[in-house]
């Protein structure tokens, strides 16, 4: 690739703010930036995740539509772990009824 196509690639690299991208430093090539990887195994896990979001849209880092869609994302994330949390427990305490009816 020659060095004026590089040139090209880093000033529309720098021009989409959407998307981060990284430029590799052996190649020169512009490439999309690698996203971590989010634990939300716990509602502390989406709540740490909403509260990021958050500083985000204040900063202005994401727009505020794309983080609404995001945190309306997280709540249903996390009203899925409360429910198998719930449902965990209920069967939990109807194993133990169950049991202690058997012994009564």
């Amino acid at each position: 690739m020659t060095t004026a196509r590089k040139a090209i690639k880093l000033l529309e690299a720098k021009a989409d703010t959407k998307h981060p991208q990284t430029i590799d430093n052996i190649s020169g090539d512009v490439l999309p930036t690698p996203t971590k990887n989010i634990d939300l195994a716990t509602i502390n896990d989406v709540r740490l995740e909403m509260a990021t979001v958050y500083r985000c849209m204040k900063s202005k880092t994401i727009e505020t539509s794309d983080g609404t869609r995001l945190i309306y994302t997280l709540s249903a994330i996390g009203k899925m772990i409360e429910l198998y949390d719930i449902e965990n427990r209920l069967t939990l305490l109807e194993r133990e009824h169950e049991a202690s009816s058997r012994t009564n």
